[in-house]
């Protein structure tokens, strides 16, 4: 009992502990039992490179990221999950993932109206490959006696939003005409409960209140994108002619525009789309003869199969125009680097593309990321906007701020481990009398202040700073490390404390490795607490056979 409580406390119920050794089984309990607390550690089961995808195959992913997202509507769907369920609605045409990501959607505190076009979207994607599916367990038991189906998912999450999804009454009528008599019975008796349900809505609803919270952070990657043209002074670029270049030799001098795809990819609504879209920008900067200012780039995931020969056929085939300043490469050697370096949502099975995201980068004339579309479609307005925006030189403001913010956020989360330290070793070797005050003044060399008398109220206001230190690392858990830092500097704040009462300086210095211990472990990124929580839960699953061993051994013994 007492190692099972042990391993539970530091991370063994903990998402940064799975891996390629973790079983399907193993990791469907743990989506059953997940709670509402551990919204952050469910969201990183969707990003595509979490070590427990790794070398798995594809229905074998989309299974477990499907089965992962469902369990939101349950638990609450947090902002951080939302553009992954966005994407799927969006962009699968999965059954399973579609219907995981309706029923996710329906863990909102409340519908938002622009999420409804979303929801058409997979209407469209999914209506001809439809089939009976089950969220009931994980491994479910043919034939079913219960299920659903994407289509009627997507309905019931149309019919709870109500007015909320006004915008597409239209949609859903025209596609009950439309396309009504290739939906069996039941779809359409959910689709036409849906109509109704908008229709008797009454309550109000501003349509055009607000852009969706759309927010992403890739937990499992230390790298920031902190990237250049001089991040790869080595790596050799090969173009959809064969001729090679370096990387930092064509990714500088001028912005550009850099799409990562590859050839073999399925999803029209991805490569092929991203493709094209390019193309278009391509016709569009012309037009507005800028085209000269800008380059334009695409890098295969595939760099085996795809070779110059490949991406030339695929780019005429999506009216790609191919000059100088506008390219397909492939990186014969060494991909991985831009992989990390990039921060790329791709998963591979051995050399095959798994699963990956939409990603289009803005770099600026150094080769650096300015800013990224990721996962969702964006418009080519928005695009050619910001390519103007970044030719004109609008962005140095912002991303001034933006890297002030990000460099305060940084200083913030040291600082405050240092400050959890001071604290404890003031509150520890605190001097109880006006003599010892000069003492331990004179000893940093402060004996202007040796008159100062002793308040126990200033005991007070140590104790209050450190339980305020306390709260904000139990309020920042789910976005940090998880509870291992409140409860290691609890334990050290209660250490000192007692240290404190019982004149024990033993006690206190127990209490300050503890505090120590907790700065340390809020502070490492989250890709670096995960390799320190792995190697922890092994030790202590590792000690936990030993001991059951040892147990067996002397039952043995013991009996004969």
């Amino acid at each position: 009992m007492f190692l099972s409580n042990l391993k539970y406390i530091f991370g063994s119920g903990n998402s940064t502990t799975f891996d390629l050794g973790t079983t399907e089984n193993q990791f469907a309990e743990w989506i059953d039992h997940t709670t509402t607390y551990q919204k952050s550690q469910l969201t990183d089961f969707l990003y595509e490179r979490h070590p427990v995808y790794e070398g798995r195959t594809t229905n074998m992913m989309i299974r477990m990221r499907g089965y992962a997202m469902s369990r939101f509507e349950q638990i609450g769907l947090p902002s951080t999950a939302l553009p992954y369920v966005l994407e799927a609605l969006e962009s699968s045409f999965d059954p399973y993932m579609v219907s995981a990501a309706a029923k996710a959607l329906r863990g909102t505190k409340a519908p938002h109206p622009q999420t409804a076009v979303y929801l058409v979207k997979a209407i469209y994607n999914i209506w001809q490959h439809d089939q009976p599916i089950s969220f009931e367990q994980y491994h479910v038991k043919w034939p079913l006696k219960t299920y659903t189906t994407a289509l009627i998912e997507i309905f019931t999450t149309i019919k709870w939003m109500g007015s909320y999804a006004q915008k597409v009454l239209r949609d859903l009528e025209l596609i009950l005409t439309d396309f009504g008599h290739h939906l069996n019975k039941t779809s359409r008796l959910h689709l036409n409960e849906a109509i109704q349900a908008i229709k008797s809505d009454d309550r109000e609803v501003n349509l055009d209140c607000c852009k969706l919270p759309l927010y992403e952070q890739n937990h499992w990657s230390d790298n920031e994108q902190n990237v250049t043209a001089k991040s790869f002074p080595n790596l050799i670029l090969e173009d959809q002619q064969g001729t090679q270049i370096r990387w930092g030799d064509f990714f500088q001098g001028k912005p550009t525009l850099l799409a990562f795809f590859y050839t073999r990819c399925r999803n029209p609504r991805k490569c092929t789309l991203t493709i094209h879209k390019l193309a278009l920008i391509q016709n569009e900067l012309k037009e507005q003869n800028i085209s000269d200012q800008i380059k334009i780039a695409a890098v295969t995931y595939d760099p085996d199969h795809d070779t110059a020969g490949a991406l030339q056929t695929y780019g005429l085939g999506r009216k790609f125009l191919f000059d100088e300043n506008n390219k397909m490469f492939r990186v014969p050697n060494d991909f991985s680097s831009v992989v990390r370096a990039f921060d790329l949502g791709v998963n591979f099975n051995q050399s095959l593309v798994n699963q990956h995201r939409i990603e289009l980068y803005l770099l600026n004339k150094d080769g650096s990321v300015e800013r990224s579309f990721l996962r969702l479609q964006t418009e080519t307005k928005t695009i050619i906007n910001s390519i103007k925006e970044i030719l004109d030189g609008k962005w140095s403001t912002k991303d001034k701020r933006s890297n002030f913010n990000e460099s305060r956020w940084r200083f913030k989360t040291k600082a405050n481990g240092v400050f959890s330290v001071l604290l404890s070793v003031m509150l520890a070797f605190f001097p109880k009398c006006p003599i010892c005050w000069a003492a331990y003044l004179g000893a940093f060399g402060v004996s202007s202040l040796q008159s100062i008398p002793y308040s126990p109220s200033v005991i007070l206001v140590l104790a209050g700073t450190m339980v305020l230190n306390l709260f904000l690392l139990l309020r920042t858990a789910k976005v940090r490390n998880g509870l291992v830092p409140f409860w290691v500097t609890l334990f050290g704040f209660l250490s000192v404390s007692l240290g404190y009462l019982l004149s024990s300086q033993t006690t206190s210095i127990i209490g300050i490795i503890m505090i120590f211990i907790g700065a340390i472990i809020n502070s490492l990124s989250f890709r670096q607490w995960s390799k320190v929580n792995l190697i922890m839960s092994k030790q202590i699953s590792l000690v936990g056979i030993k001991i059951r061993k040892s147990k067996t051994e002397h039952n043995i013994v013991y009996k004969q």
